[in-house]
């Protein structure tokens, strides 16, 4: 199916779409990094959640050490912890 398509290098098809080279190389580079990063993203977000509503007391340092005790190296470090509790409206009074 892709043998009936002619084939052209990226350099060739940024030059011919008058774009740089490195947009769409980096684009493609990274494509599969920043899917990754989004869903790591949603899983701290219903972590921090979930930590949040359970502990309503807990500002965001407590809200972090409590998920770096649950998960280890994969909890969100405390000024991601901090920025999705601003996200969320979760900070507590």
């Amino acid at each position: 199916m892709l043998q009936d398509q002619p084939h052209i290098s990226l350099s060739s098809f940024a030059r011919d779409v008058e774009g740089p080279y490195w947009k769409l190389r980096d684009a493609r580079r990274y494509a599969r990094r920043a899917k990754v990063r989004q869903a790591r993203c949603e899983s701290h977000r219903d972590q921090v959640r979930d930590v949040a509503l359970a502990n309503p007391t807990y500002g965001y340092r407590r809200v972090q050490r409590q998920l770096a005790g649950q998960y280890g190296q994969a909890a969100p470090g405390r000024h991601e912890v901090r920025r999705l509790l601003q996200e969320l409206d979760l900070i507590p009074a």
